[in-house]
């Protein structure tokens, strides 16, 4: 600024404007969600810039808590649509970008194929079934049965139970695969051979 006086005298004064550094606010890393409706997702955020102190605060579809949505980084997140606002002690404000966290496909098992036994104290049952979902690497492990596979070989009838775990330990429980016996009646005929002569007698033969 120039100041002049009547006198033609002339001062200079000299003033800077400071402006910090502009704030910002952005997503470093996400966790998704590892199990169907699991809640074990979360959003690690970085902001740097503005004026102390920061105000946090969550716009969330499921809502987050009180005390969760003032936080920078939240975790333990259900499925939905996440997305952070920050104001810094200036009253600048900076918006990170929309995160989703989805939800992951059920462990689905259904009956591949089975075969029922012949007589209903045979072991000659099989019994195999088809998992999708998950995230994959299943491990199955059956009731009573001692078997790690997809399937059962030489077994009875009955109900059986199994229960699928992916990589992630992601578990789902069936109780009842069934195998059943198959519906062969046996035929019984009966031949008189020989009848007996008389009432006392023992010599009849069938």
């Amino acid at each position: 600024v120039t100041i002049n006086d009547a006198r033609g005298c002339e001062e200079i004064l000299q003033s800077e404007i400071i402006s910090p550094v502009p704030l910002k606010s952005e997503v470093l890393s996400i966790e998704q969600i590892t199990c169907f409706n699991g809640s074990n997702g979360s959003i690690q955020v970085g902001t740097q810039g503005g004026i102390l102190p920061y105000n946090f605060q969550w716009m969330a579809d499921p809502p987050l808590g009180f005390n969760q949505s003032r936080q920078e980084d939240i975790s333990n997140l259900p499925p939905g649509n996440y997305q952070l606002m920050v104001n810094d002690g200036n009253g600048c404000s900076d918006t990170t970008r929309m995160v989703t966290l989805f939800n992951p496909a059920d462990i689905n098992i259904q009956v591949d194929s089975s075969k029922a036994v012949r007589c209903i104290l045979s072991n000659d049952g099989f019994l195999s079934v088809d998992v999708l979902g998950g995230a994959g690497d299943y491990n199955y492990f059956w009731g009573a049965v001692d078997s790690d596979s997809s399937f059962l070989i030489d077994i009875s009838s009955g109900i059986y139970s199994l229960t699928v775990i992916d990589k992630f330990g992601c578990k789902k429980t069936v109780t009842d695969l069934e195998v059943s016996v198959q519906d062969q009646p046996i035929e019984i005929q009966s031949m008189v051979i020989q009848d007996n002569l008389c009432s006392y007698d023992t010599i009849g033969m069938i």
